[in-house]
């Protein structure tokens, strides 16, 4: 019989409780040849926090779709909804690579805060299914009102993040 993989979706800081009541079931209903095992996938992470050693264990996100800036750089709309969705999830703020990466496009705004592409970069489109083809969503094609669905996303994950929001 060949195994499947399932992940199930649970609400933030309730993992392992789901984790054990599913251990539970499995039991219950006596269905151990059928569910080999339930996994939370973490890492031990060693922290110094107020001079004291934490040992930690964040759970992990399984495959990094912005692995580097040249993917962003590619697809600005999909690194947006990855970043975006990282957000949501909490997990922005524990992964170096996401946070310096949008550190990166919050450095991509003018003295106003809109959010410009870097020299040479056209309009920001997307060959990606699951997320909009292309930002503006509407058709507007003068001056700064080209980008400010790309700075009111960045202000969103922002405020998601947790990060102060800087007004004009």
């Amino acid at each position: 019989m060949s195994k499947n993989w399932y992940i199930i979706h649970t609400y933030s800081g309730f993992e392992r409780k789901v984790a054990e009541s599913l251990r539970s079931r499995v039991k219950a209903f006596n269905l151990e040849n059928e569910i080999y095992n339930v996994l939370i996938p973490t890492e031990e992470v060693v922290e110094v926090r107020g001079g004291k050693r934490v040992v930690s264990q964040p759970h992990l996100v399984l495959g990094d779709m912005l692995p580097n800036r040249n993917v962003a750089d590619a697809d600005v709309p999909f690194a947006l909804a990855w970043l975006e969705l990282m957000a949501r999830l909490g997990f922005l703020r524990r992964n170096e690579g996401w946070s310096k990466l949008f550190e990166r496009f919050l450095d991509d705004r003018d003295r106003e805060l809109v959010w410009h592409p870097h020299k040479g970069m056209a309009m920001p489109r997307s060959t990606n299914p699951f997320v909009w083809p292309g930002f503006p969503l509407e058709q507007m094609t003068s001056g700064d009102e080209r980008w400010t669905d790309v700075t009111f996303r960045l202000g969103l994950i922002a405020r998601l993040s947790g990060r102060p929001l800087e007004l004009v």
